[in-house]
């Protein structure tokens, strides 16, 4: 029975998301209300509310999923490299691009910086500031991220993460080690540059 609850909830979830991503196709986002979304998703506000506790939270946990899917592919890499780290970034950012023009238009923005931060923890391990650290990193790829994107990207993925590498005197060939992979609720409550408890 539990396995069959499970199931439900992440049909209703992928629902609700699908929903909200179809009617930002048409529709200004500050204008798309929880009704529009049930109704689109057939499902009713009561188990919109059980799973997310606002419009913000459906984006903000599609996109940590989608990231957290080529995450986990480098992760199986015994030798991943800074400059391949932030090639597959940005090659894997460029294939969202439309959702970030929508973010940005939305002025969602903050979503991106959030989900940056997380990313960056690998790399403010051992440093004495690294929540500091972690805040340059995010804002820094958010800044170049979302300059790339609505300037049609003039620079390709390896070019820009050269260009990272060496504003931030890395190493292209520094051996990065990702952390195991974080849980997906927690990030959405208790891992973000944004807000903090």
């Amino acid at each position: 029975m539990n396995g069959n609850n499970q199931d439900l909830k992440q049909i209703t979830k992928e629902s609700i998301t699908e929903s909200l991503l179809r009617l930002m196709e048409t529709h200004e986002y500050k204008n798309i209300s929880i009704t529009d979304i049930c109704t689109l998703a057939g499902v009713s506000r009561n188990a919109f509310y059980r799973n997310y506790p606002a419009k913000d939270a459906i984006l903000r946990q599609y996109i940590y999923e989608f990231t957290d899917v080529w995450r986990r592919k480098l992760r199986k890499s015994k030798k991943l490299t800074a400059i391949q780290y932030f090639t597959t970034l940005f090659k894997e950012t460029l294939k969202r691009k439309d959702l970030i023009k929508k973010l940005i238009h939305a002025q969602l923005e903050y979503i991106l910086i959030d989900v940056f931060f997380t990313f960056f923890k690998n790399f403010a391990l051992n440093s004495q500031n690294s929540t500091y650290l972690q805040c340059h990193f995010a804002g820094s790829i958010h800044a170049i991220t979302i300059h790339w994107i609505m300037n049609d990207q003039p620079e390709t993925p390896e070019e820009l993460a050269q260009m990272v590498c060496s504003i931030n005197r890395i190493s292209p060939n520094a051996r990065v080690h990702l952390p195991p992979p974080i849980d997906i609720e927690f990030l959405m409550t208790g891992s973000t540059f944004t807000y903090h408890n």
